[in-house]
């Protein structure tokens, strides 16, 4: 058994990886973790019963975009209210809903566009890459379309004529203007034109005969007669007077209207005013992101470094006005707008290194004041985590992925980043990534019900470029069951052999959480979405480390060197001798390969495999199992575990360490129960 003079590391109170703040020895090695933290620990999770567990399987569970022409996926996105559904972007820009067909494309773009998508309800809002012309905004519903097509809408062209009816009506006498627009299969009412006017005779109140009426592009459901009162003063702008709905032809058909069935209405059954309609765009610019604020859809930002954010009129989602819909107060400075997010009724906006808020006031979007927030933090476009079903709330707030780490942010940020802990490690990462390019694919998620972020790591060669097979951290794994604070998180790494390009997060059929990742890879690389708590072997790989004044051996401190677990010798003490690792497997088998540094010599002792037996006391702190006798004498050592374990569909029970023991002497060394 271990002396009563040594202690061990308990895996109860494991408190995960630490690389931040940096402390450095005079000889230049860091010496920064933590009591209860580790340097390295890859491919394992935190659960909230304080085991740590290897990471469950990622396997393909969906193939799409195959053939000659797939490239991999570079963005996915959840469909809203669908399990296992998504709108996902490949490399050669082809846009697919896995939900609607896998193997068709809803859109075509040219090769290496760029997605952003925001549902409302089942209809889903795309910006990306125009595929031809001006548009950038694109409108999908699969209940009524094969095609994702466009958003808003063009003026109608054709002939369109007015005349006086030989049959009586209402219509007041004197001059009008006509014109008509044309109302898509989404709501949208075009812009108007083929104004024209007529001047209906003082004797005698007539109708006003419509023929010919032209016929709208396919979507088209219904055409508008829009009509202005009596002109008095009129400067012959055809343009200029106030127009008003005055008649809805319910079909796309109608080509004739005339006699009793043509229009007929006196001025005062004109309500609704139409004229804002000559003010709004026929195409929508691509924006870098897109969001809901107050029954609004807002488009955040572009291509350009002065692009500016524009709002819709509420409720109606594809109605932007050129003048007034826009945010004229909006700093130009820190560039183009990134990202947005509605909180607390205000809408937050975010640029590279700036934040912004503005609300509504009553007015147009134009006369919105706007509020700095911050002139140091920003975040990217993918920077605001999502939860399960797209969301972006949690916990009365949001995390924003800045480059100093991930902030919660609820109108503030935090004093510190959820990531300080891992500090070093995350500017590490952020300086490997090259530029703010490739920053800007980072991306985070968060399993509210099991209380963990994923932060997905750029690739600092992003796209297909990248080699299928690179092995390296590609995602940050916080368990922030012990509360959404830096200081209590703990974080861990995640490393796969395949490509992981992309992120999201949906549910399961029991509504529990789901993460999965999109593959890249390079050119003719079939593109692939991976699920993770699936049964497959799993890895893991853990290398130790302590600091003074925890795990001693009589009195005399652990010292940290570049993830070692070193012995100082004091005088004529010996150094370690021995080394016990207690290991528990959690309802499946799991095999463990063990080796240990010897700082003195410089070389790795490989020890043999061990098969550890499943157990299903999962509470029970005490494992029956030790998994080797470990013969190490050397001043500093640094041990590493690594194995594999089958993991059983949705579940967090892996592999479980207990403790680490040390020994002055063999014979100490703890027997097999």
């Amino acid at each position: 058994m271990p002396r009563r003079n040594q202690d061990t590391i308990t895996f109860l109170d494991f408190d995960g990886v630490h690389s931040y703040p940096r402390l450095y020895n005079s000889d230049g090695d860091v010496d920064g973790t933590g009591p209860e933290g580790l340097e390295e620990c890859f491919d394992m999770m935190h659960t909230p019963h304080g085991h740590l567990v290897s990471r469950p399987g990622i396997v393909n569970s969906l193939q799409i975009d195959t053939g000659a022409t797939a490239r991999g996926l570079k963005r996915m996105f959840n469909y809203p209210r669908e399990q296992g559904r998504f709108i996902v972007i490949t490399y050669s820009g082809r846009v697919f809903d896995t939900g609607w067909n896998p193997a068709v494309p809803i859109l075509i773009a040219a090769a290496g566009s760029d997605l952003y998508v925001q549902s409302i309800g089942k209809r889903i809002f795309l910006s990306v890459t125009p595929v031809s012309g001006t548009a950038g905004i694109y409108i999908w519903d699969p209940d009524t379309m094969s095609q994702a097509r466009a958003a808003a809408g063009l003026k109608p062209t054709g002939t369109f004529t007015v005349a006086v009816s030989g049959t009586n009506g209402n219509t007041e006498p004197g001059q009008h203007v006509y014109a008509i627009a044309f109302e898509t299969d989404t709501g949208f009412i075009t812009k108007p034109n083929l104004y024209v006017s007529l001047t209906s005779p003082l004797a005698t109140k007539k109708a006003v005969d419509l023929n010919p009426i032209p016929i709208g592009p396919a979507g088209t459901v219904a055409r508008w007669i829009l009509a202005s009162k009596v002109l008095r003063n009129w400067d012959g702008n055809l343009q200029s007077p106030e127009l008003f709905f005055a008649l809805r032809i319910g079909d796309n058909t109608t080509t004739s209207m005339t006699g009793a069935s043509g229009l007929s209405k006196y001025d005062t059954e004109y309500l609704v005013s139409a004229d804002y309609l000559k003010d709004i765009r026929e195409t929508l610019p691509r924006a870098n992101a897109l969001c809901l604020y107050g029954g609004r859809l807002v488009l955040v930002g572009g291509d350009n470094s002065d692009d500016p954010v524009r709002l819709s009129q509420p409720g109606d989602y594809e109605t932007f006005l050129n003048t007034e819909g826009y945010l004229k107060a909006l700093p130009l400075d820190g560039g183009t707008a990134r990202v947005g997010v509605e909180l607390y009724g205000a809408l937050y906006l975010y640029k590279d290194s700036r934040t912004f808020a503005t609300q509504d006031s009553g007015a147009s979007p134009a006369r919105w004041p706007v509020a700095n927030i911050d002139t140091g933090r920003g975040c990217s476009t993918l920077g605001i985590a999502r939860t399960p079903g797209g969301s972006t709330d949690m916990e009365g707030g949001t995390c924003v992925l800045t480059r100093e780490g991930l902030h919660f942010f609820n109108g503030r940020y935090s004093a510190l980043p959820l990531t300080h802990k891992i500090g070093g490690l995350f500017l590490d990462l952020i300086a490997s990534t090259v530029n703010d390019t490739t920053f800007r694919n980072w991306n985070s998620v968060i399993d509210t019900h099991r209380k963990i972020i994923y932060i997905y790591v750029g690739l600092a060669s992003e796209g297909p470029a990248e080699p299928s097979n690179y092995a390296r951290i590609q995602v940050l794994v916080g368990d922030y069951s012990r509360g959404l604070d830096w200081s209590k998180i703990r974080w861990s790494f995640f490393r796969h052999y395949n490509h992981l390009q992309c992120m999201a997060i949906d549910q399961d059929s029991r509504l529990l959480p789901r993460i999965r990742f999109g593959q890249g890879g390079n050119a003719n690389v079939n593109g692939y979405i991976f699920s993770i708590n699936s049964p497959e072997t799993s890895l893991m790989s853990l290398q130790f480390a302590d600091t003074d004044g925890f795990f001693t051996y009589r009195s005399v401190p652990w010292r940290v060197l570049t993830g070692s677990v070193g012995l100082s010798k004091d005088g004529g003490q010996s150094g370690l001798e021995g080394i016990g690792v207690r290991i528990a497997a959690l309802e499946n088998p799991a095999i463990i390969q063990a080796r240990i540094y010897n700082a003195d010599t410089g070389e790795w002792t490989e020890y043999k495999a061990l098969e550890i037996p499943p157990r299903t006391d999962d509470f029970l702190l005490t494992a029956t199992t030790i998994i080797k006798q470990f013969d190490v004498t050397a001043e500093r050592i640094k041990i590493e575990l690594s194995g594999t374990s089958d993991i059983p569909v949705e579940t967090v029970k892996g592999v479980r360490l207990i403790a680490i023991h040390a020994y002055e002497h063999l014979e100490d060394i703890e027997r097999p129960m």
